[in-house]
Formats: C-alpha cells, sequence, structure tokens
C-alpha cells in the first residue's frame, strides 16, 4: 500500500483532463436519459399509440446494432476526440430541431422518429471513441479507479436520469 502522500498524487480529481472527460460523459449521459423519457411522453402524447412509442425505442436501438463495428474501425482509424465532437455537435443540432420543431407545432411523429434515430446515429458512432479515450486520460496505476468512476457516473445517469426526465 502507497504512502498517503502516493495516494494524493494518484487522485482522479487531479487528472483535470480526466475530470472533464467525467464531467462531461456523465452530463452527456443524464441528458440522453432524460431526453429519452422526454420525447416518449411526447410522441404518446402525441399519437396515443403503443406503436408509435415502440418505435422510438427502434430508432434508439437500431443504430447501436448496426453501427458497432463501423464505428470501431472509425474510432481506431480517425481522431477520437473529433468523433466525439462531432457526434456531440450532431446531438445538439437534432435536439435543437426537435425543440424548434416542437414550439412551432411542427413535430409530427415521422419527424420525432427521424430526429431520435439522427440522434441515436450520432450516439452509436460516437460511443467506441469515447469509451477507448480513458486509457490515455490518466496513468496505468489509477486507470482501474478511473474506469469505475466512469462506470458510476453512467450508471448513475441511467438510474437517475429518467426521474429527471
Amino acid at each position: 500500500m502507497g504512502s498517503p502522500a502516493s495516494a494524493a498524487e494518484d487522485s482522479l480529481l487531479r487528472h483535470r483532463s480526466f475530470v472533464a472527460f467525467w464531467l462531461a460523459r456523465t452530463c452527456s449521459s443524464f441528458g440522453f436519459q432524460m431526453f429519452s423519457v422526454a420525447v416518449s411522453w411526447q410522441i404518446y402524447a402525441l399519437t396515443h399509440s403503443a406503436m408509435a412509442l415502440g418505435m422510438i425505442g427502434l430508432m434508439q436501438f437500431l443504430p447501436s446494432v448496426l453501427l458497432a463495428l463501423p464505428a470501431g474501425h472509425l474510432a481506431d482509424q480517425l481522431d477520437r476526440r473529433r468523433i466525439v465532437l462531432l457526434g456531440q455537435f450532431i446531438e445538439w443540432l437534432a435536439l435543437l430541431g426537435l425543440v424548434a420543431l416542437t414550439l412551432m407545432n411542427w413535430a409530427g411523429k415521422i419527424e420525432i422518429w427521424g430526429l431520435v434515430f439522427l440522434i441515436s446515429v450520432a450516439k452509436a458512432l460516437e460511443w467506441p471513441a469515447i469509451t477507448s479515450m480513458l486509457p490515455a486520460l490518466v496513468p496505468p496505476p489509477i486507470l482501474a479507479r478511473a474506469m469505475a468512476a466512469s462506470s458510476v457516473g453512467g450508471q448513475a445517469a441511467v438510474i437517475i436520469g429518467p426521474t429527471l426526465g
């Protein structure tokens, strides 16, 4: 076991890049969980159809299955930070589009499904890149703690995010 001084040096909080990564990833996960609940309520309020609601789940699920291998290949070949930034940018544009369509009362089920699908495509392309960035952010001796902290943030988002949504 190391001395208290070495434990302080190995604190995850001393690694600014990890803290920024953790905050961004956790906030993004919370946002996606809240978005999922909100858009599900929106589509059901609009259509009163369980089928239309089920299509939201399909639009969120399909891209992750169809793009898993190509997205991993992209993460290995291209700059991961740019992939993540592009994914986040596309997600924000689609969310802003959904907000604008909703405020103008132009959001029908096709538009909502399309924007949910676009967000899910961006998330599917971004996921391998973001998950493979962690080892570059912290030294190997504290990688396990960083992975655990990252996992806790993601799990907290999955549990608490829908409630906040």
